[in-house]
């Protein structure tokens, strides 16, 4: 069978969304002939394989064109209403007999083959969209609001109907994407790399983790360690493990929290190998991560952390997860149990001076964290997947 797995548009950087294809792709490929199609300038066979841990060999990568043009046929007729919605992304589709997609936006239509969708997190909000935002009309342009409106929630449902298959990477985004699209999903967690039992000793190390971007909030976090934790305990490190985008504004961004170190016993470890991260984790104590807070989750549920993959990560290393009390981390993190659900910045900060006196502590929710992670292991994703899709491959 032809499969083909489309990665949508996200970062410059490579991420969690990227981990996601690069596992259903060697967890088809054996059976299957594989390709990704992507938008991706930096990515390659090679790259992807040593961000990701995963065999790749046999799998097609291909860089698409930027997407210029929106989901919206703006401005169609009736007449081309169908033409205009099917016409989006539909290069992405052709040439297979099993069409994957991972994806924040709308994905394209899917009418020849069967599709699978898996949501990172629903882009679009529906409601926010002409005709489904149109101020009420009166009299015969009631009727034919109403006329369009059904014409287009037609075609609506006629996109989500070529993906018998509708997955999303955690509750939080399984329940938005009912409130946004109106299509129910089933949660399938995103695989984790989960690494072996490291020997070595813990340090007093603090580690974040995650692509260099505002909304990861490395700057704050840096300065947050500078200010209110080195004071305290200035013989603790902190150390940030990321990849750099090649846009200006990734760049700048990085910039922007080097000069926030001022002297600190801060290190950035950039581009990491799955080897150097494995070992940044093994011997850091606590693990902080800052995406969300201060955000009001559902006024805008897109600025959150939708799963937390980092997270997962940094437990199964033995690090105590200090995190955000919203978003996809609280179906991780089990507050008091595994670690700590924050919510504010200063509260990592009190959090972490906590645990560093409190060793006995630090250590039984370490413990507690490992066993957690293990339900997120990407044995599981990969042993689910393949069950979800057994009914349109035919594998055994």
């Amino acid at each position: 069978m032809r499969v083909t797995i489309y990665q949508e548009p996200a970062g410059a950087g490579i991420g969690g969304s990227e981990l996601v294809v690069a596992t259903m792709a060697a967890a088809l490929r054996e059976r299957h002939t594989v390709r990704i199609l992507h938008h991706h300038q930096a990515l390659t066979s090679a790259r992807l394989e040593a961000f990701s841990g995963c065999e790749l060999d046999g799998v097609e990568l291909r860089q698409l064109p930027p997407v210029t043009a929106g989901w919206f046929p703006a401005g169609a007729s009736v007449r081309g209403l169908r033409a205009g919605y099917r016409a989006w992304k539909a290069e992405a589709v052709r040439g297979c007999d099993l069409f994957v997609t991972s994806t924040h936006n709308l994905p394209p239509f899917c009418p020849d083959v069967p599709g699978v969708l898996y949501v990172l997190f629903p882009g679009p909000d529906r409601a926010k969209f002409w005709p489904w935002n149109a101020p009420p009309a009166r009299g015969l342009g009631a009727v034919k609001q109403r006329v369009v409106r059904l014409l287009h929630d037609r075609m609506w449902r006629e996109r989500f109907a070529g993906y018998p298959v509708r997955l999303a990477d955690s509750q939080f985004s399984a329940d938005w994407t009912q409130q946004y699209w109106g299509v129910a999903a089933d949660v399938l967690y995103p695989p984790v790399v989960l690494p072996e039992r490291a020997a070595a000793a813990k340090q007093n190390r603090i580690v974040v983790l995650g692509r260099f971007a505002p909304n990861k909030r490395q700057a704050d976090l840096v300065r947050l360690f500078r200010e209110r934790v080195v004071p305290r305990l200035p013989e603790w490190e902190l150390v940030c493990v990321g990849s750099v985008g090649t846009s200006e504004p990734d760049r700048g961004y990085f910039e922007h929290a080097w000069a926030e170190v001022g002297g600190a016993p801060v290190r950035f470890v950039t581009d990491a190998t799955r080897e150097q991260l494995a070992a940044e984790l093994a011997a850091a104590k606590l693990f902080w991560h800052a995406t969300g807070l201060g955000i009001d989750a559902q006024a805008d549920p897109f600025a959150v952390e939708h799963f937390g993959i980092a997270t997962v990560e940094a437990m199964a290393a033995g690090c105590v997860p200090l995190v955000p009390d919203r978003g996809g981390q609280p179906e991780i993190v089990r507050h008091g149990a595994d670690g700590f659900l924050c919510g504010a910045v200063s509260e990592l900060g009190d959090r972490a001076i906590e645990l560093a006196g409190d060793e006995p502590l630090r250590e039984r929710l370490a413990r507690s964290a490992r066993a957690r992670a293990e339900e997120f292991g990407r044995e599981r994703f990969v042993s689910r997947f393949r069950a979800l899709l057994r009914p349109l491959t035919g594998d055994s």
